[in-house]
């Protein structure tokens, strides 16, 4: 049986009469990568701003290993929990060097220098997020792509238990979201990091998913192994497009084949 870091229990979350999340409850496995998965608006960044502090329940509970999020610091929170949000942006002239440092932050004395450990931490994960080779130029210079590898690097290098990936490759080609997605699945294999990840492509979520969790309205529709949420039937019911499912051997997994003209 799979040990839980993460529970969510009848979690809610208002803005002021409109409820965007509605008693959501669910156990988060230790080494396992989870894919959300919904339709837009459900409540899928929400959740993951939730559970990593920067929303307040309006109701329920999350706890981090027993402990209810609410009553952890954010500097301990941060040693914990990392989050590569979609929608990261950076308007001051800070190197890539420097934002990816800011994953060490929780581990620095405050008004310390970044020690030996901290530097070789952020060289190993900006060369296998590709960054390293312009570490030196500055954020505000960078594509979107790039922009979004070096927060990646930079949840990287906080080395935490827990990632949360809000569509985090959304900005990436191919090559780079398979690059990435595959650093994070090894991580979750051979170090046993568990990952939260949004997704929009429910394909891409197969392949590198354990389980899936699909909202609607802002509750759980449904949640399980990836091989069984891949259903005609429960993907219908949540996007509303008919599909056909195929197995294929190439990514060992299910893949949905969408039928156009059907909505």
């Amino acid at each position: 049986m799979i040990e839980s870091c993460l529970n969510i229990s009848n979690a809610s979350f208002s803005y002021g009469d409109k409820t965007v999340i509605s008693k959501v409850s669910q156990a988060i496995g230790k080494g396992v990568l989870y894919g959300i998965l919904g339709p837009n608006g459900c409540g899928k960044t929400t959740l993951l701003d939730l559970i990593v502090g920067h929303k307040k329940l309006s109701a329920g509970l999350i706890d981090y290993m027993g402990k209810p999020i609410r009553k952890i610091s954010k500097p301990e929170l941060a040693r914990h929990v990392a989050l590569v949000s979609q929608n990261f942006y950076i308007n001051f002239p800070y190197t890539v060097m420097d934002v990816v440092m800011m994953g060490r932050y929780p581990y620095i004395p405050r008004f310390a220098a970044p020690s030996e450990t901290d530097f070789k931490v952020v060289e190993k994960v900006m060369e296998i997020t590709e960054v390293a080779r312009f570490q030196n130029h500055l954020v505000t210079e960078l594509s979107g792509g790039e922009r979004q590898r070096t927060v990646f690097a930079r949840a990287l290098a906080q080395d935490t238990d827990v990632l949360l990936l809000d569509e985090a490759t959304s900005n990436l080609d191919i090559s780079h979201t398979i690059t990435l997605l595959d650093i994070v699945k090894r991580r979750v294999r051979k170090n046993g990091l568990t990952v939260i990840s949004v997704f929009q492509d429910i394909n891409l979520a197969a392949v590198y998913c354990d389980e899936m969790i699909f909202m609607k309205n802002g509750k759980i529709a449904a949640s399980g192994q990836t091989d069984e949420m891949m259903d005609e039937s429960l993907l219908e019911e949540v996007f509303h497009v008919q599909s056909e499912i195929r197995f294929e051997p190439g990514y060992q997994a299910r893949q949905a084949i969408f039928k156009t003209g059907t909505h």
